[in-house]
């Protein structure tokens, strides 16, 4: 049995729909008795949201970049909470030094923080609080920024880093930067299926932005052509979409 793992945004979700030609390759897949993972930064709502418009239906999910795993009928296996000790420092610093909104991924939800100045360009948000009543939130998967260019993503991706390293990894992600627990990502969420399924012969996993590097060199995997040219350097195996890396392995032993 095989274990096939994909990102979703702009690797199987890309111009804002999951073509006809992946959906097909991704039914004849399971059909097989191999398994379909989706691993994302988007949260357990956003990606049932996207996902449930189409008629193709996860054996697992990996969403918040390997903070949350769920099953096929969306029960937790894993959490990877952000420390309650640092993440008020790491959001009154994006607060302070970034304009703009800022959200969060509760166990429950989405929510947004009102920005101190500009506007927020945050998504998929459940509530909007203001800032002086976050110390009213849930254990958090995940922080967010959104920003409406890319420019600024790795600009805050290597800030945090460099200012936060002993606590949370930030991901830059398109328009998007990504901020989770020191090493939670989504190859770490694949290893723990790795161990605790039998019968895996073979993983394969696809992606197309910094927060997939890390399962993509792990497990050998492949990156889409229409990813930065940085990042295909990093990457030996490229394919065009997720149906033709599906059809490579869909007929060998």
């Amino acid at each position: 049995m095989k274990l096939f793992v994909t990102d979703f945004d702009r690797t199987l979700f890309v111009d804002r729909k999951i073509s006809s030609e992946d959906i097909n390759s991704i039914k004849d897949w399971q059909s097989k008795g191999n398994l379909f993972v989706v691993a994302t930064g988007r949260d357990i709502n956003s990606i049932n949201e996207k996902i449930g418009v189409y008629n193709i239906k996860p054996d697992y999910l990996i969403c918040n970049n390997g903070a949350a795993l769920f099953d096929n009928d969306k029960n937790k296996i894993l959490s990877n909470f952000i420390d309650r000790s640092i993440i008020f420092n790491v959001i009154d610093y994006i607060y302070n030094n970034y304009e703009g909104g800022l959200s969060l991924s509760e166990v429950n939800g989405k929510i947004s923080i009102e920005p101190k100045k500009g506007i927020s360009h945050e998504r998929d948000c459940k509530k909007l609080i203001d800032y002086k009543d976050l110390y009213s939130i849930e254990e958090v998967y995940q922080i967010h920024k959104r920003f409406q260019g890319e420019d600024y993503t790795k600009v805050l991706e290597e800030d945090l880093n460099s200012k936060f390293f002993n606590h949370i990894i930030a991901y830059a992600n398109s328009h998007n930067v990504d901020i989770v627990a020191k090493n939670v990502n989504k190859s770490r969420a694949i290893k723990y299926l790795e161990d605790n399924l039998i019968n895996i012969d073979k993983i394969i996993t696809i992606g197309d932005s910094y927060n997939d590097i890390q399962m993509i060199l792990d497990y050998d995997g492949f990156i889409v052509s229409s990813a930065k040219e940085n990042l295909k350097k990093k990457v030996r195996n490229v394919c065009s979409s997720v149906s033709e890396c599906l059809n490579i392995f869909s007929n060998t032993k």
